[in-house]
């Protein structure tokens, strides 16, 4: 074998532990690439069906704040609403008084005893 045979063989193995180390399962990306974590919410009801968000519904961005919603279509139904409509939902989840709190807060205190049949 001459040297540029035996010194290319050499590279060769060098370099192959190195690509293998980091294609793992599951890892298809660029491995200097960050994984990025999915943003939390800013409110706890959603903003449209004022009901409790659903993390397997997902969350969207919207001025740099991350919004939870209750069902896929009300990403497009929240911003079908006006810019003022939505900042002001904004406003109060950032205040903890979004809309859809005062519902929950009274459908979970108990029915009085004079309205049981």
């Amino acid at each position: 074998m001459n040297r540029l045979t035996i010194i290319a063989s050499l590279a060769i193995a060098a370099a192959v532990p190195l690509t293998s180390a980091n294609a793992g399962p599951g890892h298809a990306h660029d491995p200097g690439m960050k994984h990025q974590d999915t943003p939390t919410p800013i409110n706890r009801m959603c903003p449209v069906g004022k009901e409790p968000i659903d993390p397997e519904a997902g969350t969207f961005m919207y001025k740099g704040r991350a919004i939870g919603i209750c069902c896929p279509g009300c990403r497009e139904k929240f911003m079908s609403w006006s810019e003022k409509k939505r900042d002001e939902f904004v406003a109060l989840a950032l205040a903890h008084k979004e809309p859809g709190e005062a519902h929950k807060a009274v459908a979970a205190k108990k029915a009085p005893a004079w309205s049981d049949p």
